[in-house]
């Protein structure tokens, strides 16, 4: 009789809409296709087709997450010389097994199991990418445009704004149940 623990690892990115596997590596990451979210109606937002990767110890979570890190898309602000452009999502999925294992042939119980999930979220910031105003003269005077990198900066506020209202239509839908 005992107690069985298992440990698994994911880490997904978001940018400009993109969802990307910070874990899957070589062909898995230029192949697959990105992993999705969908609504499961017990089990609630469920990721599909991205990697978990299993951890034997502590040690292991950390040398993922440090993997993924160096992985996320990151750009020079003003205020930073690399910050990250993305928003990104880690989870850590436990699950606890008890029960009596017997390794003779035929001779075994069944399990009984429970499991969680801890997700992190590292949410992108609004900082202003460095170059991001051009200044350009017209024969009417001097006027100011945005380039690329300010628009592509205004892509996390967007990601905050979408999931602000998401997170309030769940609260009124569980506020009415």
């Amino acid at each position: 009789s005992g107690i069985e623990h298992r440990l698994w690892f994911s880490a997904l990115e978001i940018f400009e809409d993109q969802v990307r596997d910070l874990l899957a590596t070589g062909r898995d990451s230029d192949t697959t296709e990105a992993p999705s979210f969908v609504e499961h109606p017990a089990l609630g937002v469920q990721v599909v087709g991205a990697v978990e990767a299993p951890c034997l110890e502590a040690q292991d979570i950390g040398e993922l997450l440090d993997y993924a890190m160096q992985r996320r898309a990151l750009a020079a602000t003003c205020l930073h010389s690399s910050s990250s452009s993305s928003h990104t999502f880690f989870s850590v999925r436990i699950e606890s097994r008890i029960g009596v294992r017997r390794s003779s042939v035929g001779a075994s119980s069944q399990l009984q199991g429970s499991f969680a999930r801890l997700t992190l979220f590292d949410l992108a910031g609004a900082e202003r990418r460095l170059g991001s105003i051009e200044m350009s003269s017209s024969s009417s005077g001097s006027s100011s445009r945005l380039s690329a990198n300010n628009r592509q900066g205004r892509a996390p506020n967007q990601g905050l704004v979408t999931l602000n209202s998401l997170v309030q239509e769940l609260a009124q839908r569980s506020g009415s149940e």
